[in-house]
């Protein structure tokens, strides 16, 4: 006789051990929440003022050497720096009753001379910064 055993039996199972409890589902909540966060973020960082820019000449000339600024937002602006051409030559000179910063409330119609022919401006508010062009 042979005293062959074959044994086809499977391993021992282990103990079922607790499940851990899946977080999945808040991780996937708290990305998208900090996602549409950034987005908002990114897109108010695009806002420029709500400001009408026209260039006019000085007196009756039609040179371009004359900024006007008029405020059409909902709340009053504060102007902190405008740079005429991207160029630190143009300076742009105030009228003599302007206070620097120049607060422009709604409505409120400002001049600026500058030294330069104006092709584009670059005008730097408490609501954030814009870039106007001009037709040469």
């Amino acid at each position: 006789m042979n005293d062959q055993t074959t044994t086809n039996a499977a391993p021992p199972v282990p103990p079922s051990l607790p499940k851990k409890r899946s977080w999945r589902w808040l991780q996937i909540t708290v990305g998208v929440i900090l996602g549409f966060v950034l987005l908002g973020k990114i897109l108010l960082s695009f806002n420029s003022p709500d400001l009408e820019l026209t260039r006019r000449g000085y007196l009756t000339a039609d040179d371009g050497h004359v900024l006007e600024i008029i405020n059409v937002g909902k709340s009053a602006t504060k102007i902190s720096s405008i740079t005429i051409n991207d160029r630190s030559d143009c300076a742009v000179d105030r009228e003599p009753t302007a206070q620097a910063p120049t607060v422009l409330n709604i409505g409120d119609k400002k001049k600026f001379l500058t030294a330069c022919r104006i092709v584009r401006a670059l005008v730097k508010t408490d609501h954030g910064s814009g870039t106007y062009s001009f037709n040469r």
